[in-house]
């Protein structure tokens, strides 16, 4: 078997705004950062392409 792990770094700005485009939640100024990891796995005999999710934390 075969087994990645893989950080994903990013940086969002989360904002909720109303039919009017007034913020009811959130600020658009603010960035956050985020940081997921991923694992996948792999039978490396398969023939198959496909890499499994095994684990995601966040």
């Amino acid at each position: 078997m075969l087994e990645v792990t893989v950080e994903f770094v990013s940086e969002i700005i989360s904002c909720i705004k109303d039919k009017d485009n007034k913020i009811v939640s959130g600020d658009a100024q603010k960035v956050k950062k985020v940081l997921d990891t991923w694992k996948f796995t792999k039978d490396s005999t398969s023939k198959n392409p496909n890499w499994l999710i095994v684990d995601t934390q966040a």
